[in-house]
């Protein structure tokens, strides 16, 4: 991961490129790039960002929130969507190119978190 641009002290306008894992079947030697921003933040609250990647030309948004609770725990919630842009690569890459860059969130979300305390999964 590349910092080009910082943001702000919540970390809105931060500017960064990533290289990630992708499926080898999309030719590029196995690794994806993107070019990722915030778009907003607050402090201890909320980040949400876009990010365009390739090689399969895609958009991704999403956001991390927190909330805390009233027994003093916080709730982590994640959501992302993902938008090939091609319309035939769409139907038949989509899901699967989401589904492999996206399979280790949980893991790295828990190992994150577990540094801060203990974690619990609440599914929806």
């Amino acid at each position: 991961m590349e910092i080009l641009h910082e943001g702000d002290e919540a970390g809105e306008g931060l500017v960064r490129t990533c290289i990630f894992e992708v499926p080898k079947y999309l030719l590029s030697g196995g690794k994806g790039r993107s070019f990722e921003t915030v778009t907003e933040a607050k402090i201890n609250k909320l980040s949400r960002y876009v990010a365009v990647g390739a090689p399969l030309w895609s958009r991704a948004e999403g956001y991390h929130q927190l909330d805390e609770q009233p027994d003093g725990t916080t709730v982590l919630t994640f959501h992302e969507t993902y938008h090939a842009y091609h319309p035939v690569l769409r139907c038949f890459l989509e899901r699967p190119v989401h589904a492999a860059i996206s399979r280790d969130n949980l893991k790295t979300y828990e190992h994150a978190l577990g540094c801060a305390g203990r974690v619990t999964r609440l599914d929806p």
